[in-house]
């Protein structure tokens, strides 16, 4: 489990697999697996480069079996954390800055084998929540669209990187959920592998 982790909290890493992500890096990083993290995805259809600024944390389940990721926006005009958050850098030039909001993270729990059978035994179940406005001026109907393509993107980097991963086994799905929802009101999405 703590191999998964890595692959998705470090940077160098998640870089050379997850192919939608243009750059990243962690700013500031705190005990317990938190971290404030620098980001941007690249351009999708008519969507440009995106920014991210985001509280990262990783938390492992008592019995073993599961660990919770979870992302929230730090927006640069409101920095509540006073002395803790000092310097941390305004939206870049010539990019947007997109919020995450709370809530928005993925589980990955270990699947047990039924009856004895080896069918689940290096198997993962990994759920994603993700509530994100990705903010600009581009019509909901393609940041729509854009977003389907990008999180089906998503779930092909994520099963192909640990779908054959030494350690921890492969995902349990083969195909993506249908449990794609869009809230247009609140330009957010979810999404579940």
């Amino acid at each position: 489990m703590s191999s998964i982790i890595e692959e998705n909290r470090n940077w160098e890493k998640r870089l050379k697999w997850d192919k939608k992500c243009l750059q990243g890096a962690v700013w500031k990083s705190f005990e317990e697996a938190c971290d404030v993290s620098l980001s941007c995805v690249k351009p999708h259809g008519a969507l440009h480069v995106r920014e991210f600024v985001e509280l990262r944390c990783w938390r492992g389940s008592l019995d073993g079996r599961s660990f919770l990721h979870t992302a929230t926006s730090l927006p640069y005009e409101d920095q509540p954390c006073g002395d803790v958050l000092d310097g941390l850098p305004p939206p870049s030039k010539g990019f947007v800055r997109a919020t995450t909001f709370p809530g928005t993270g993925a589980q990955w729990t270990k699947q047990t084998p039924l009856g004895g059978s080896a069918i689940c035994e290096n198997s993962w179940e990994v759920v994603t929540v993700t509530e994100i406005d990705p903010k600009g001026r581009t019509p909901m109907s393609v940041i729509n669209r854009a977003m389907n393509m990008s999180l089906l993107e998503v779930y092909q980097c994520v099963t192909k990187r640990f779908s054959s991963f030494p350690d921890d086994g492969g995902i349990v799905d083969t195909q993506p959920s249908t449990a794609v929802q869009h809230r247009i009101e609140n330009k957010s999405f979810q999404f579940a592998l």
